[in-house]
């Protein structure tokens, strides 16, 4: 079971709407794939496996740390809209 079902499900929509490869990622992979060529082609491909589930998973998870700034900015943000009142409140 995932430890943030709903954060997760929105970051594989987000992943799936981002699915097509720009330029420049496509660029980086033929890098890679340069790189690799000296190498099998079974290894090859599960290096570039391991890179892109690595990616993945990197994406994954500061995806999911957005969420929690986004949180504290709003605590952060609903504190100073408090204090502001208060400090209004005390000139009347």
């Amino acid at each position: 079971m995932m430890k943030y079902p709903m954060m997760e499900s929105l970051f594989y929509m987000y992943e799936e709407r981002l699915a097509m490869d720009s330029e420049e990622i496509s660029k980086l992979f033929e890098a890679l794939d340069d790189e690799l060529s000296v190498l099998s082609a079974g290894v090859n491909n599960e290096i570039t496996s391991i890179v892109c589930r690595l990616c993945t998973e990197h994406e994954r998870r500061a995806y999911i740390s957005g969420f929690a700034d986004a949180v504290q900015i709003f605590h952060e943000l609903k504190r100073f809209e408090n204090e502001i009142a208060t400090s209004l409140h005390s000139l009347q």
